[in-house]
């Protein structure tokens, strides 16, 4: 997120937030994310693309999150060996339908 000049308001901590949220999702911990989001909300740390400056629709903002998340050497590839592009397209979509309409 730190090349997404969208997201240069946020500090360093509340990108991690976001990102723990999108790992959570690619590990299909479901429940997890369920007892973090009422914390996230109580502290503010961002939960979906609009708390991040971004809506899913800005698809190629999007896009270079997740191929900057796996460009070699990253570290999520400690993680998710294979992961690829697409994936993490699909749990920042997925966690964007889960997150939008969260009411604690």
């Amino acid at each position: 997120m730190t090349k997404i000049p969208h997201t240069h308001h946020l500090l360093h901590g509340e990108k991690v937030a976001y990102g723990i949220l999108v790992q959570l999702v690619l590990e299909n911990k479901f429940e997890e994310l369920e007892q973090l989001l009422p914390f996230y909300q109580s502290v503010r740390l961002p939960s979906t693309l609009a708390d991040i400056g971004l809506t899913i629709n800005q698809q190629a903002e999007v896009l270079q999150i997740a191929q900057f998340a796996v460009q070699p050497g990253e570290d999520i590839y400690l993680l998710f060996p294979n992961i690829t592009v697409d994936e993490v397209l699909k749990a920042m979509t997925k966690l964007e339908s889960l997150t939008t309409n969260y009411v604690k």
